[in-house]
């Protein structure tokens, strides 16, 4: 797999196709577990609350936020990414609330066209910089992150905080 002969391409969610949505709340978890180990991160949410959390995002009425899938030609939906308008006590930015590329398609650039994409629509909304917050022991993405510029903000406790200006 990979990304130089236009085999893989960015779209929105289809937000009419349920188990597209599903599929994305069932990576989330995933990323929970990958990171979190399998016991906690399995034991966090349920798979409801995680579809209704990827609806969420796409409810213009309660968020400003975008769902976006990779899609390979030969092995469909293979990454996402979520992002939202975020405004943190005045700190108004672009938040990947989550990123994910299955592990057989990682290392060929999907996550950064996925981060790409978000940061084009965070940039279409006038947002001044693009941040996420991840577990200390996420190393893959924190290092995804860094590749495409973002730098480490602030630490709390378990998480931290990665920024990049956008203007």
């Amino acid at each position: 797999m990979n990304t130089e002969d236009a085999t893989v391409r960015i779209r929105a969610l289809n937000a009419e196709a349920p188990e597209e949505v599903a599929l994305v709340a069932a990576r989330m978890k995933l990323t929970l577990m990958e990171v979190l180990g399998e016991a906690r991160g399995s034991a966090m949410y349920t798979p409801e609350w995680l579809i209704a959390r990827v609806r969420w995002h796409l409810d213009e009425s309660v968020c400003v936020g975008a769902v976006f899938v990779a899609e390979s030609l030969e092995h469909g939906v293979v990454g996402h990414t979520i992002v939202r308008r975020a405004d943190d006590d005045g700190d108004l930015h672009g938040l990947f609330a989550t990123t994910f590329v299955l592990p057989e398609a990682r290392s060929v650039g999907i996550g950064g066209l996925l981060l790409n994409r978000g940061e084009a629509w965070m940039r279409s909304l006038g947002l001044p910089a693009a941040m996420t917050a991840t577990s200390t022991t996420n190393a893959p993405l924190i290092s995804l992150f860094e590749e495409h510029g973002f730098v480490v903000h602030d630490h709390h406790g378990e998480m931290l905080r990665l920024r990049k200006p956008l203007t």
